[in-house]
């Protein structure tokens, strides 16, 4: 039985951020949905411009909660009985706050879902914005990828079309325009930056330097790619194909340094990783993968395991951690150079964005941590790029082209593809004016 509402204090949270880097709450904000069930509170809760969903109908706040299909919900809930755990399976529920609840509701269900059981707004405001903060920094670095088997079927159209888009971008000209667009979209993602002017802005041979120190830059591209937003990627082209370019300046004086002799080089990177992205690399040994985005991983085993951390101890419930075991080619050149970073203690190579690498294992090294291995090379480019053309030969009776691509997108009906494609084509061309 519910309690009346006159017996329940009014619940008002407004989350700040004194003491926690803003952009991270901002960041995990817009990442989340917030939703109360039978609070009866009088005014809504707020998270700086973030506004709380009221219900008081279980049924259906079920049916809002499975409509977020992009977002992460937090739940604060007011009830005695057992239908916190209707709630409580639904997989877009990451976190449950309790409000005046009975204690057993806590202890009988899954504690990484249920944060508390609260009496006072004051603790759960405070939890609510720690939780914020460590989800953005564990959702940060979850990489946005693309897999494939090694046989490509219309049910890999993503993988392809992302490598194109890539290459697009990669190959559009260096303009004026291009970076006052990129400048204009930096300031439209972090109003703390919206009075940088080009004079401001990094210089083209420190774009490696901006990019490791600074951590919107990488939100921005990794969240385009997460959300298939190819108006931003086109509007950070400035700064993408900077950074490309000085990795590739990079590649052929980090290669030269190497001894003759050595013809591979181990690379680990070591992240948090969904468990639905991990059961695809499962199924798609001797297949492909590729990080949209760019890459930074370490020479040093120990400094992966570091950042790979131990799963079971993190807030997000649907991750695990891992560790990419990466064997480089060095024989051969690679469609994407990657390069050392010198400017730290942690051996860190970066590789461009779009690199490709085929899968050879997964395995489970400890009860929560698990190894990826991959390679990196001329030879795995090859296999794949005879994959793609074989497959679009099937479809289009020729040869891969970006101007027909957009045409096989809407031959498979994927038509919003296919219309931001073209778009982005048509933005080429003006580029190239």
């Amino acid at each position: 039985m519910y309690l009346q509402s006159e017996l329940i204090p009014e619940l008002n949270l407004a989350v700040t951020a004194d003491s926690i880097h803003r952009s991270d709450i901002d960041y995990a904000i817009e990442h989340c949905v917030f939703v109360s069930l039978n609070t009866f509170s009088t005014d809504k809760i707020e998270l700086y411009h973030f506004t709380c969903h009221h219900f008081s109908d279980i049924s259906e706040c079920i049916i809002f909660v499975k409509n977020q299909t992009k977002k992460a919900v937090l739940l604060v809930a007011h009830t005695d009985d057992d239908s916190i755990l209707r709630l409580h399976e639904l997989p877009q529920i990451y976190f449950i706050y309790l409000y005046l609840c009975s204690d057993r509701l806590v202890s009988t269900y899954y504690p990484k879902k249920i944060r508390g059981n609260f009496t006072v707004s004051d603790k759960l405001e405070t939890l609510v914005t720690e939780d914020l903060d460590l989800y953005a920094k564990q959702l940060l670095y979850i990489m946005s990828i693309s897999i494939v088997s090694d046989h490509l079927n219309t049910e890999h159209i993503q993988f392809v079309y992302f490598q194109l888009v890539i290459d697009i971008i990669l190959d559009m000209p260096q303009t004026d325009a291009a970076k006052e667009e990129t400048i204009s979209e930096y300031r439209l993602h972090y109003k703390e930056h919206r009075q940088i002017h080009s004079t401001d802005f990094y210089e083209t041979h420190t774009a490696i330097d901006w990019y490791m120190q600074n951590n919107s830059v990488y939100r921005i591209i990794n969240e385009a790619f997460h959300t298939e937003d190819t108006n931003t990627l086109f509007n950070f082209r400035y700064f993408i194909n900077d950074l490309h370019n000085e990795i590739r300046k990079s590649h052929t004086r980090f290669v030269a340094t190497l001894p003759v002799e050595q013809d591979h080089l181990m690379v680990y990177r070591g992240q948090l990783m969904t468990i639905n992205d991990l059961q695809k690399l499962k199924a798609n040994i001797d297949g492909f993968i590729s990080i949209n985005s760019f890459l930074i991983t370490t020479r040093l085993l120990n400094t992966a395991r570091t950042y790979a951390g131990d799963s079971s101890n993190q807030l997000l419930y649907n991750v695990v951690s891992v560790i990419f075991e990466i064997d480089i080619d060095m024989c051969n050149n690679v469609k994407k150079p990657f390069a050392n970073l010198n400017s730290n203690d942690k051996n860190e190579i970066i590789f461009s964005i779009g690199a490709v690498f085929k899968i050879h294992s997964v395995t489970l090294l400890t009860d929560n941590l698990w190894s990826v291995r991959l390679s990196y090379g001329k030879n795995a480019d090859m296999e794949l790029d005879a994959s793609i053309e074989e497959h679009y030969m099937n479809i289009m009776g020729e040869s891969v082209h970006k101007l027909t691509f957009g045409t096989y997108l809407s031959i498979l009906d994927e038509f919003d593809k296919a219309q931001q494609y073209h778009k982005l084509l048509l933005s080429t061309t003006n580029d190239n004016k």
